[in-house]
């Protein structure tokens, strides 16, 4: 992780000028608990701007109650990436281990905290039907979680990757 005191520094000198700070990272969940401890409590008494973050479902899930309480001083919505809801699609976007399951539990514990939460999609994954499949992604987020922000993206293949490799060998 960087430095708390860098963070915060930054945070400090951007205040003057916005309303709300994105948490640009993958994951917010997937670090050390010691440091997100501190990290809010720091924020929450030194800086009291809301936070949008993003996380997994795995996640939300193996977060502890305490540390979620704690953000939920400072997050004003969690962006939790569903991004595609078929086994196949999930597998090809690296994420074989998720499913509607998982992220109903994990939306239902982030929304029992009083949580907004923005579930993501991704469509137009190379597979036989992407219509389909984009159009099953949508229904399940609607199921996981009627109601909430849904945000949906469209496949953006980069050079040298693991999902240009599998276009290309797949056509």
């Amino acid at each position: 992780h960087r430095s708390i005191d860098d963070i915060i520094a930054e945070a400090k000198y951007i205040l003057p000028h916005t309303q709300e700070i994105e948490w640009v990272d993958d994951d917010i969940l997937m670090g050390d608990y010691e440091w997100y401890t501190e990290f809010f409590t720091r924020w929450n008494q030194e800086i009291q701007l809301p936070l949008y973050v993003s996380t997994t479902s795995i996640n939300v899930l193996k977060a502890p109650f305490d540390l979620l309480k704690l953000m939920r001083k400072s997050v004003n919505c969690v962006g939790m990436g569903v991004q595609a809801i078929r086994p196949e699609s999930l597998k090809i976007l690296g994420r074989a281990w998720d499913n509607e399951n998982q992220l109903k539990m994990a939306y239902d514990k982030l929304a029992a905290m009083g949580f907004r939460i923005n579930l993501q999609a991704i469509v137009g994954l190379p597979v036989k039907d992407p219509v389909e499949d984009a159009l099953d992604t949508i229904e399940a987020i609607i199921r996981i979680g009627k109601g909430c922000v849904c945000s949906v993206y469209p496949l953006q293949i980069y050079p040298n990757t693991r999902i240009e490799k599998y276009c290309l060998n797949n056509n």
